[in-house]
């Protein structure tokens, strides 16, 4: 599947007016037909208006294709950040929000990129002075078009700024294709260095920008919306039975420790089938749990209220002492030291 959220945004962009350029929302948009573009790319418009609707890649990468040819545009891309508000990627917006700084906002954004588009591996690299946010084509698939890779990562440094500061600036951005359009845009926008024929698509953040303490940090916030994000991924891809376990897991936790056996009954499988569907994938249930357990103390332990043990119970563990080891062991310090 192609991208998903951005797709409202790009043919807010090109479309809605015959006329050559209207207004939608304060910016100027290119006035392309919706039916025709739409026609050309294979596309039923129906599911434009279906909230859990999604549109195949080689079909995405057509409209893009289509968006540059008739907007005549080749700095497109960029133009799509226009359209885009904090709600744009359904919950993943008001969890980034809510993050306690930019790295976890972007470690965020890593873990559940699904909700955005399957084309590309989001991931980070930690570098010795900075951290390299990149967008990664999967091996063996065809390069995404230039332009959806463009507003990937202009959508990625309006939503850094967003969250921390207007005025953030990277270190330099990276673009696999070639040089397009007027690189003077590109420039105008990131405010950084940008080089293109690169050996992969990066956003190179230094240090002390991406650890700076949110404003807007809310751990319960971010957590509620990272169970919708997680419920969404599961419901509309359901072969990715990692995802299923852990939304049902944050459900489960503080109930005690869930089994693997009580867990693949909650989802509709034998725990033999669950085993053998997350062997596929390249996990465990042993991980998944380790892995949720331990992104949901990082946000409770940042809540003042809440006791050590209580948030050991939250995560299901008997008692304090088995919480804290684990606690040191995901974030080399204990839990009080931790949040000191």
């Amino acid at each position: 599947m192609g991208c998903w959220f951005l797709r409202r945004a790009l043919l807010s962009v090109v479309i809605f007016n015959s006329q050559f350029k209207t207004r939608y929302h304060g910016h100027e948009s290119y006035g392309l037909e919706k039916k025709e573009l739409l026609n050309k790319a294979g596309i039923d418009e129906k599911t434009l208006s279906n909230p859990d609707g999604r549109i195949g890649i080689k079909k995405m990468a057509r409209l893009w294709e289509l968006a540059v040819e008739k907007s005549g545009d080749d700095c497109f891309g960029l133009r799509v950040v226009q359209f885009l508000h904090p709600t744009t990627f359904h919950a993943l917006g008001p969890a980034l929000l809510a993050s306690c700084n930019l790295y976890e906002a972007l470690e965020r954004l890593c873990r559940v990129y699904h909700i955005i588009s399957d084309e590309v591996e989001v991931r980070i690299d930690l570098l010795k002075d900075d951290i390299s946010l990149c967008f990664t084509p999967f091996p063996g698939q065809p390069l995404p078009v230039g332009a959806s890779v463009d507003a990937f990562m202009a959508v990625a440094i309006s939503y850094a700024r967003t969250l921390d500061d207007d005025n953030l600036i990277p270190v330099k951005v990276e673009f696999m294709h070639e040089s397009v359009g007027e690189v003077k845009k590109f420039e105008d926008l990131f405010r950084a260095p940008v080089y293109f024929s690169q050996s992969d698509n990066r956003i190179l953040f230094k240090n002390n920008d991406v650890y700076k303490p949110l404003p807007t940090a809310n751990a319960e916030i971010a957590r509620q919306n990272d169970k919708i994000v997680t419920e969404y991924l599961a419901r509309f891809k359901k072969t990715r039975v990692d995802q299923q376990v852990r939304a049902r897991l944050i459900d489960l936790l503080s109930l005690g420790e869930p089994d693997m056996e009580s867990t693949a009954k909650a989802i509709g499988l034998s725990q033999r089938s669950l085993h053998r569907y997350l062997q596929s994938q390249g996990t465990s249930f042993r991980e998944i749990l380790d892995d949720t357990r331990k992104q949901l103390a990082d946000l409770y332990i940042r809540q003042p209220h809440l006791s050590v043990t209580e948030v050991a119970f939250m995560l299901g563990y008997s008692d304090s002492s088995n919480f804290s080891r684990a606690f040191k062991r995901w974030f080399g310090k204990s839990p009080i030291a931790y949040r000191k």
